[in-house]
């Protein structure tokens, strides 16, 4: 189903120029160069290399960077607020409440020492001001929602205690449980097998369509991107390079994007030579010097800024 707002509608999300300086071992480094892209009530796929800034965009929209981080854009607007300029408490009130992220592992998102409907509880205490009984109601409901086929177990669980794909959709509760206006989804099926993949995203589908939240999905599986989404922003060293919609993917005409698609095995065409980037043809598609991809010792940097 195509969630495409109209566009006579403003826009969920608004972003324009944005950018994100990294601070390095190896001096400031420019993750995110210049992103512009709008939201609307629709899946927004983002894709590219590991290093190509797609994850340290959604984070810098939560205002999550990373120690030393320094976040400047001409507009970041969230409905009718400002992000540029919120204050620790103000962010506090809007993640979780308008704008949320389902991250990749839920082993290592979730609270270890917390069950899972405590933890759910927690954000709807918080942010609807539910009383902890009608909390519970509640959870069982959105964990019922996500297809979990047994709710109070899983409620009375640890993180430990389920599979990858159960502990996925209960994070996806826990995500939507304030019915925030955007869902960010950075690789959340890239650790499942082929058939959780498929149920994740199914929840992913009905949860966002259901609510009319914008999502952007951020992968590196091209071919997921282009059934999935409804739009596909593409990114090299830290900038968009092309935008069009996800099922015309196989269209591109950026070198970058074509050779990504060119870099996927294909099956049945027996044993294949495995293209490569061609950078030189990238850099003068973009007639300047793209930022460098954040090799070891400019993520040995990125670390050391993280721990001063």
């Amino acid at each position: 189903m195509t969630m495409q707002q109209p566009s006579n509608q403003a826009p969920l999300l608004d972003v324009e120029n944005l950018r994100v300086t990294l601070r390095t071992a190896e001096g400031p480094f420019d993750a995110v160069r210049g992103v512009s892209f709008r939201l609307g009530r629709e899946r927004l796929g983002i894709v590219g290399e590991s290093g190509s800034g797609k994850s340290m965009t959604a984070r810098a929209i939560l205002g999550l960077l990373p120690h030393g981080g320094c976040l400047r854009a001409d507009r970041m607007q969230l409905g009718d607020t400002d992000l540029c300029d919120l204050g620790d408490r103000a962010w506090t009130r809007i993640r979780g409440k308008r704008i949320s992220m389902v991250l990749q592992d839920p082993r290592h998102a979730l609270n270890p020492v917390k069950t899972i409907g405590r933890q759910i509880d927690e954000t709807l205490c918080r942010h609807l001001g539910l009383s902890r009984r009608d909390a519970r109601a509640r959870t069982l409901t959105l964990l019922d929602a996500v297809h979990i086929r047994d709710p109070e177990r899983v409620y009375r669980a640890f993180p430990h205690e389920v599979s990858g794909g159960m502990g996925q959709r209960a994070m996806i509760a826990l995500m939507v449980a304030a019915e925030p206006e955007v869902l960010i989804a950075d690789e959340p099926t890239s650790a499942l097998d082929l058939a959780v993949q498929n149920q994740v995203l199914n929840v992913l589908d009905e949860q966002v369509v259901g609510r009319g939240m914008g999502l952007i999905f951020i992968s590196h599986d091209l071919d997921l991107v282009s059934r999935f989404c409804d739009r596909v922003l593409v990114m090299y060293g830290g900038e968009v390079v092309e935008e069009l919609p996800a099922d015309r993917l196989s269209d591109a005409t950026h070198p970058y994007t074509r050779g990504l698609i060119d870099c996927a095995p294909r099956l049945g065409q027996g044993r294949q030579r495995f293209k490569t980037l061609d950078r030189a043809a990238i850099s003068l598609a973009l007639r300047h010097e793209p930022a460098d991809l954040p090799v070891a010792g400019h993520l040995r940097g990125v670390a050391e800024g993280l721990h001063p």
